[in-house]
């Protein structure tokens, strides 16, 4: 089974993730990701930072950029 990792990446720059999830498809991984946004969104707000401004890049086990998943993708449009 294939290697995806989600690394975060915001205004403080990347957070590479190490480990990796084995998972069937980029789309699984996408999948994985999308579902996280809200948790990670949340504990970004707590920090005191606008999860708006990040990301989560997603590579395959060698770094290939695969896709990218917005915050605001997953959370929706942010309310001026």
């Amino acid at each position: 089974m294939p290697s995806f990792y989600l690394h975060l990446y915001g205004p403080l720059g990347l957070q590479q993730d190490e480990t990796g999830f084995e998972l069937e498809s980029v789309e699984a991984a996408y999948l994985l990701a999308y579902h996280n946004v809200p948790r990670m969104a949340a504990e970004l707000a707590r920090q005191r930072l606008d999860p708006h401004q990040f990301k989560i890049v997603i590579t395959d086990k060698k770094d290939r950029y695969l896709m990218t998943l917005p915050f605001s993708e997953a959370l929706g449009a942010k309310v001026q």
